[in-house]
C-alpha cells in the first residue's frame, strides 16, 4: 500500500460498516491509521463505532483527535456533541453542535441536534429556530419533527406537538419516540379536555 491508501482503507472500512461488519471496519480504520496518523476521517469513524458500541469515553478521545487534525471536521464535531450528549455533558455538547455549524451551515443533523440539546436543557425557546432550520435543510427529516413537537410540548403548545410528532411518523412510521411522544401528549390533551 502507498500513503495515500489511508483514504482508501477508510473507505473500505465504511464499506464494511454498512454490511454490518464492524470488526473488520475497525480493522480498516487502525490500518488507515498505521498508514497515516493523521488521517482525521479514520479517528472519526473509529469513534462512530466506539460510540455505536457504547465506549463513549473512546469515542470521545477519537473525535477529538480528529478536530485536532482537521478542525474544520463537522461531522467530527457533530458527533462528538451526540457523545457528549449522551456523557450527559449538554454545555460541551451545545459548544460543540455551534462549531459543526459553523463549520458546515447545511449541516441539519447539527441543528436538529443542538436544538434537542437546547430543549432538554431548559431552553426550548431558543431550540425551536434550529430545529426550524433543520426541517428547512432537510424537509423530510422525521427526527426534527420529533424534536420539534419535543419542543412544542415542553412550551405547552400540545396541539403543534401533535402536528409535529404525526409528520415524523408519516415520514418514519418506525420512529418509535414520535409514537411514545404522541401518547404523551395526546394524554396531556385528553387532561385537559382538548383533542
Amino acid at each position: 500500500l502507498e500513503p495515500g491508501d489511508a483514504e482508501v482503507l477508510t473507505n473500505l472500512g465504511l464499506a464494511l460498516k454498512k454490511q454490518g461488519k464492524t470488526a473488520q471496519a475497525a480493522e480498516c480504520y487502525n490500518m488507515a491509521l498505521e498508514h497515516d496518523p493523521a488521517c482525521a476521517e479514520a479517528h472519526h469513524y473509529l469513534g462512530v463505532l466506539l460510540a455505536g458500541q457504547g465506549n463513549l469515553e473512546q469515542a470521545i478521545a477519537y473525535y477529538q483527535e480528529a478536530i485536532r487534525i482537521d478542525p474544520d471536521y463537522a461531522d467530527a464535531h457533530n458527533n462528538l456533541g451526540m457523545a457528549m450528549t449522551y456523557r450527559g455533558d449538554l454545555e460541551e455538547a451545545v459548544r460543540s453542535f455551534r462549531q459543526a455549524i459553523a463549520h458546515d451551515p447545511w449541516l441539519a443533523e447539527a441543528y436538529n441536534n443542538l436544538g434537542g440539546t437546547l430543549c432538554r436543557s431548559g431552553k426550548a425557546n431558543e431550540a425551536v429556530s434550529h430545529i426550524e432550520e433543520a426541517i428547512r435543510l432537510k424537509p423530510g427529516f422525521a427526527s426534527a419533527h420529533n424534536n420539534m413537537g419535543n419542543a412544542m410540548f415542553v412550551l405547552k403548545k400540545y396541539k403543534e406537538a401533535v402536528v409535529h410528532y404525526s409528520k415524523a411518523l408519516e415520514l418514519d412510521p418506525s420512529l418509535k419516540a414520535a409514537r411514545a411522544n404522541m401518547e404523551i401528549v395526546k394524554k396531556q390533551l385528553t387532561k385537559q379536555g382538548t383533542k
